[in-house]
């Protein structure tokens, strides 16, 4: 660490400016295993592996960093699977609902305005219920920020114009969930991707439509339109700034990136974790 500093030209010192946690000899490391091992302990895990583990998972010595208030959020995922990250997080972190659902969010940055779009990488089929209650963590993340959500229900069905299909008619009930505990807030669907974006287009089949202008929340009927929409829309624009995995419905700050993710993606998500602890 000290050679890449130098290297780097950097000025930060360890110690002072960051702090070094070697899990082979850190004097904490009891205290760790013991409090995974009782988290773990109906789950199948025994003392060695909670040992083991604790070893070896930098992950979930993160985790346990993070809810002895010994760190304020957590940044992983640029290696590993993103699932066993986010089984580690779930199982020690824990929810801040009484659902115990977990979901991601993506933010593109584009020259058209912000663009957010859920659920890209947790749930494969939500529920309509789940995807209300996704809905609402996420317009709660947005006006943590600042940012007025507009909210579209997307689906290849346009208002109704596909009334046999399963995943229309569950938009359509998201749609209706959704509207019965938050009146206020603007909110329409199922509708196609253009009409999200384009009120003109959108007025073609729904003039009165309750939502106005364009939206910047996409909710998605599930994980393989919203994160091919999401990947699409990234890599088409040379000029958007990317966002994410945002992870709502968590106790504490912790995200998990992909393995992809640019160093401008990890410094603008330890951003976002200092804002959110």
């Amino acid at each position: 660490i000290e050679y890449r500093i130098k290297h780097l030209g950097l000025r930060i010192v360890p110690g002072k400016n960051f702090e070094i946690v070697n899990n082979e000899s850190d004097t904490r490391f009891k205290e760790y295993w013991s409090t995974y091992y009782e988290q773990s302990k109906r789950m199948g895990v025994t003392q060695e592996e909670a040992k083991r583990t604790v070893t070896r998972d930098t992950t979930l010595i993160g985790t346990l960093m993070v809810i002895k208030n010994e760190a304020d959020g957590l940044i992983c995922g640029t290696y590993g699977k993103f699932h066993n990250n986010l089984e580690t997080i779930k199982n020690i972190v824990g929810f801040n609902n009484e659902e115990k659902l977990c979901a991601s969010m993506n933010a593109l940055i584009l020259p058209s305005g912000n663009l957010f779009i859920a659920d890209t990488f947790v749930n494969s089929d939500p529920t309509a219920e789940q995807l209300c209650k996704i809905t609402e963590m996420a317009v709660s993340s947005m006006n943590k920020f600042g940012i007025v959500p507009k909210v579209a229900l997307l689906s290849h069905s346009s208002f109704g114009s596909d009334l046999y299909s399963s995943s229309a008619l569950k938009m359509r009930k998201v749609l209706n969930l959704f509207k019965s505990k938050y009146p206020n807030i603007e909110i329409d669907g199922e509708m196609n991707g253009d009409e999200a974006l384009e009120q003109t287009i959108r007025n073609k089949s729904m003039p009165d439509s309750t939502l106005k202008s364009r939206a910047n929340l996409l909710i998605m009927p599930n994980i393989e339109s919203a994160n091919i929409s999401y990947n699409l829309l990234r890599a088409s624009f040379s000029e958007c700034v990317s966002v994410g995995p945002l992870l709502l419905g968590l106790k504490k700050p912790a995200y998990v990136l992909t393995n992809i993710s640019s160093a401008r993606r990890i410094v603008n998500m330890v951003a976002l974790a200092c804002v959110e602890s």
